[in-house]
């Protein structure tokens, strides 16, 4: 007899919600990626009225085969992404992502580098790339702290949504428990944090970020602000004048 695949990716709310309470290990033979609490009851998942987000109290115990899954997407941002990261697509509704050529150089190159510039046409995917790469990592390091600053407030917005909806479409062993949940922050319980800024002399102004994007820079004449290394001297440069610093 074949064995039962078992998915960590897709789930029933409303069938979850209606098992009963007290029947112990049950619960992982009907949704191993749900989790148990320290007493060994199904949790109850909840902040602020929203049911797929883990709240700053729920004690989560993971079954075995989830704590595989995570060490596994810990390790392989491209299996978590392909696997797991779901959007909305236009004429098809929400599926997890599928990966194409150029957006996996573009996640090679975050993971490779510290400072990046990348040029890209528009409707390239490359803000869903970004927040995926955003998401993978506030998940799992601890204390890191992402920043994404956009040209315009509509933009900041709307980017800081697609972020929240990737996270609730996550399976509750792959969540944080979340501390602080708003239009411009998100806390989780280990100090990791993502952020969003409208673009500004004082975006992020104070924070120790590990991870900034800045996006829609518009072109190579923006000016930025940048502290020379090894000079110490704080300069006004245009991107385009950064990129040849780079490219040396």
């Amino acid at each position: 007899m074949a064995k039962k695949k078992i998915d960590l990716v897709s789930y029933d709310w409303e069938h979850i919600h209606g098992v009963g309470k007290n029947e112990g290990d049950s619960h992982f033979d009907l949704y191993p990626n749900i989790g148990l609490d320290d007493e060994n009851n199904y949790i109850e998942l909840s902040f602020d009225g929203n049911p797929t987000i883990r709240g700053n109290s729920t004690k989560f115990i993971m079954s075995k085969i989830a704590k595989k899954e995570w060490n596994k997407c810990s390790k392989d941002l491209f299996y978590f992404a392909e696997t797991y990261c779901k959007i909305m697509v236009l004429g098809e509704g929400i599926r997890v992502i599928k990966l194409r050529p150029y957006q996996k150089v573009y996640l090679q190159l975050m993971l490779d580098n510290r400072f990046i510039i990348s040029t890209q046409s528009r409707r390239a995917g490359k803000t869903v790339i970004t927040l995926i790469y955003m998401l993978w990592r506030i998940l799992f390091k601890k204390a890191y702290l992402a920043g994404y600053t956009a040209n315009t407030a509509k933009l900041t917005k709307a980017s800081m949504k697609m972020f929240q909806n990737m996270y609730c479409m996550l399976p509750p062993f792959l969540q944080k428990n979340v501390t602080t949940w708003n239009v411009s922050e998100i806390n989780l319980s280990d100090g990791s944090k993502m952020m969003t800024s409208v673009m500004s002399g004082n975006s992020f102004r104070g924070e120790a970020l590990d991870f900034l994007i800045v996006d829609e820079c518009l072109n190579s004449k923006e000016t930025i602000t940048v502290r020379n290394k090894i000079t110490k001297k704080i300069e006004t440069i245009t991107i385009g004048e950064f990129y040849n610093l780079l490219s040396k």
